[in-house]
């Protein structure tokens, strides 16, 4: 069961902007994760550790020329809005933000490893490079073994 995890991986899309309905669904979504965890006994953050990823991440020039000084809190604060920000971190006692790709880049050129079909759709050109997506992974087996 969740309760008994040690980590867990938020995936929030990048591209989601303006659906309401995703967001309603990430909302509704969080409040059973947290549900899960309240005790009878009042407010209770959840104690396990949250990766949050901000997924499609290639699709962004300044996170493409500059992961390292992205500010990610940042983005995903003007992706989600205030209140669903606020939210995540009044209700996650140990969490960090990540930027996540979908199919990469060339880490050799910084090119695209994509392109946009008709519908908007990313499709990989070769081989899918992605980007920044065991990061997330390690920081969970580093925060859940010292928890």
């Amino acid at each position: 069961t969740i309760k008994e995890s040690s980590g867990l991986i938020f995936l929030l899309d990048s591209t989601k902007r303006e659906q309401h309905d995703y967001f309603s669904l990430f909302i509704k979504n969080f409040n059973k994760l947290k549900n899960t965890f309240h005790t009878g006994r009042g407010f209770q953050e959840v104690p396990i550790p949250v990766a949050i990823c901000v997924t499609k991440m290639d699709k962004d020039d300044n996170f493409v020329n500059n992961p390292e000084k992205f500010d990610i809190d940042d983005y995903t604060r003007k992706l989600i809005g205030e209140t669903a920000f606020r939210m995540l971190i009044t209700n996650l006692k140990f969490y960090k933000f990540f930027g996540v790709s979908g199919v990469g880049w060339n880490k050799k050129d910084g090119k695209r490893n994509y392109f946009l079909n008709e519908q908007g759709i990313m499709s990989p050109v070769g081989e899918p490079q992605p980007v920044h997506v065991i990061e997330p992974v390690e920081w969970l087996l580093k925060n859940s073994l010292t928890k």
